[in-house]
């Protein structure tokens, strides 16, 4: 057992050990600087920054907030010291900040960008985020798609897929391609709310909801 669950210098890269701060970092490389910052799951801001790839490519950041005081009213005049190049990369990755040369350091208003035109990206960004949670984290809690971790490893039991989980998919679907915010919250709303005769849909739809906008009804409705 002592071998295992301890810190090491590699581990801590990637989960700073203050995380009741922002910690991890939205960067854009098009427009060389961190978008949005966030403290909450390393692997969901990655999913969050994979949905996000339609609009804009991102990497994930980890940054010790001790030492980068960053919040999402400042984070896009932030960036790493060394612009990271649009070529080097074309896929949503984690990209730690290792040794002081891959520092974050405070760059001022971005000469390539509008700020009202990062202030949208990151407007829209924070509408994933936050949506991310609230759909994996039902997914966790519901279990309503119990099977499907096991797919993988047993194809052989797969069935044809079921409606939750054409659902789920559903929902990926539009926050990887929405245009509007308010009509991403329309189309989600009625993916979940076609089949609240079933409890155990009826349970879902109340916690996404009470997940994204922190009250159990959508704010539209």
């Amino acid at each position: 057992m002592s071998r295992w669950l301890k810190c090491t210098p590699q581990l801590d890269e990637f989960y700073p050990e203050d995380r009741s701060r922002p910690c991890y970092g939205f960067y854009s490389p098009a427009v060389d600087r961190v978008i949005l910052v966030d403290s909450r799951d390393l692997f969901l801001s990655l999913q969050s920054a994979i949905l996000f790839s339609s609009k804009l490519l991102l990497l994930v950041v980890p940054f010790d907030p001790a030492r980068h005081p960053i919040d999402n009213s400042t984070c896009y005049f932030w960036a790493p010291h060394y612009r990271i190049p649009q070529s080097a990369y074309h896929l949503p990755q984690i990209f730690p900040l290792v040794g002081g040369a891959k520092k974050l350091v405070y760059s001022g208003p971005s000469p390539h960008t509008p700020q009202d035109e990062i202030v949208q990206a990151q407007e829209h960004l924070a509408f994933v985020v936050q949506a991310s949670h609230a759909l994996y984290l039902c997914e966790a809690v519901h279990n309503i798609n119990d099977a499907t971790p096991y797919y993988k490893f047993f194809p052989e039991f797969q069935p044809a897929e079921t409606a939750d989980r054409q659902c789920f998919r559903q929902v990926e679907n539009i926050l990887y391609s929405f245009g509007s915010i308010e009509e991403a919250m329309r189309q989600i709303d009625q993916i979940l709310s076609a089949d609240l005769l079933r409890t155990a849909r009826q349970r879902y739809y109340a916690r996404f909801n009470s997940l994204l906008y922190g009250r159990p009804e959508p704010p539209f409705k």
